[in-house]
């Protein structure tokens, strides 16, 4: 198997060199679009075939569960030619009413696949269930069988060629595409499974076989349905991109710390970035606005990312506020090893010493939470030292 699948990624590798070179990067957005394309054409040619031949066996058979694939199938059908229109949509140039381009039009597709697969589940379940109470006789043939099997191999193409082309060009239309293959992969053999039962003990086991088909299209449009919506509204920006640009960041000059790193997701190849970066407070200003120019250019061009890098002053060479830093630091982390601390900043007001800084906490901690995790850092900074008078803005994780 794994010189097999070893192989077939040698060919598509091929394929895609000469058909869209290129296209691993997402602001190629041509020669994205075509492997995009090609595969929803591929899909609807694919779908369009076993559906005719899987209705026709199935009214022939009076199997409910075929015809249930079979519907599966157009459905799988209508979902090609979304996810096509999607990536169409999703190339076009910004335009007055969407600055940062259409990318999420290809989120949005694979959502209405999600809806479209929702539908059919639900219509397949109502017919199963009918069929459960008033069973009715299948004819299981050779053919019947034959053709299912082949369905199995076709869908197991089509698995490969939109797994490989979606993470080839990291589309979540098509990894979906894959996925909701190799569900049909699974629900076509358990049919098979139940044709023989059937033709071996006589038990009609065609409608408990059409149940579990509904339920299973229908789990597998709610798993499409909630990561797409993750990344609609939101969701953990790629620890990977995370890693490469804090540490492009932190390699230049003058670079002290980075924080409050934001990845802003407006489709496939429209990932935009803001980050704070820590300065000694003493630099010069022209020279640590050279080398921020110079990393912003470096991480565009390396990663495809544009990124505001906005500047911190902090005390690099005080000795007594960086001991005051390593102080605090040890606070917070044993309230909460989640915790980070940036912007510290030590200022004496009469009596009194000022610990300014900013707190990042997961954004998911409640607010009583937060409040009681403060008490607790105030508590423990005022048995160190009754003078200092912490003022505290939280903010929110919100980078891995």
């Amino acid at each position: 198997m794994n010189s097999i699948y070893r192989e077939g990624m040698r060919v598509v590798e091929q394929f895609l060199q000469r058909y869209a070179p290129g296209c691993e990067d997402p602001r190629n957005e041509g020669a994205r679009a075509r492997v995009g394309v090609l595969a929803g054409w591929l899909g609807i040619g694919f779908n369009l075939t076993l559906f005719g031949v899987k209705l026709a066996i199935g009214i022939l058979s009076g199997s409910v569960a075929i015809l249930s694939d079979a519907f599966n199938n157009i459905s799988d059908t209508g979902s090609s030619l979304v996810a096509l229109i999607g990536m169409r949509l999703s190339v076009r140039r910004p335009d007055r009413e969407h600055p940062f381009g259409h990318g999420r039009a290809e989120y949005v597709s694979a959502l209405i696949v999600a809806m479209m697969i929702f539908v059919v589940a639900v219509e397949l379940l109502k017919e199963s269930v009918a069929k459960l109470f008033h069973p009715q006789p299948v004819a299981i043939s050779l053919p019947m069988l034959i053709v299912l099997a082949l369905s199995i191999l076709v869908k197991l193409f089509m698995f490969g060629y939109n797994r490989a082309f979606g993470h080839r060009i990291d589309s979540s239309v098509l990894l979906a595409a894959a996925s909701d293959s190799i569900n049909d992969v699974i629900v076509t053999s358990m049919i098979v499974i139940c044709a023989f039962i059937s033709s071996r003990t006589g038990w009609n086991a065609d409608a408990p076989a059409g149940i579990f088909v509904s339920l299973f299209i229908f789990y597998g449009g709610y798993k499409i349905a909630r990561e797409v919506i993750s990344l609609i509204l939101g969701g953990e920006p790629d620890p990977e991109l995370v890693r490469k640009i804090t540490e492009m960041v932190l390699d230049g000059d003058g670079i002290a710390g980075v924080h409050d790193l934001i990845v802003h997701d407006y489709g496939p190849g429209r990932r935009m970035a803001s980050v704070h970066a820590e300065v000694d407070e003493d630099a010069d200003l022209s020279a640590i606005h050279r080398s921020i120019d110079a990393i912003e250019r470096r991480i565009l061009k390396e990663l495809g990312v544009p990124v505001v890098i906005h500047m911190d002053p902090v005390a690099v060479n005080c000795d007594k506020t960086n001991a005051l830093r390593a102080q605090i630091v040890d606070v917070i982390t044993r309230v909460n090893p989640r915790f980070t601390l940036h912007d510290f900043r030590r200022e004496e007001e009469g009596e009194s010493i000022n610990l300014a800084f900013d707190l990042a906490v997961p954004g998911e901690m409640g607010e009583e939470e937060r409040q009681k995790a403060l008490g607790e850092i105030e508590k423990a900074m005022t048995e160190l030292d009754p003078r200092y008078r912490l003022i505290v803005q939280v903010d929110n994780h919100y980078a891995p």
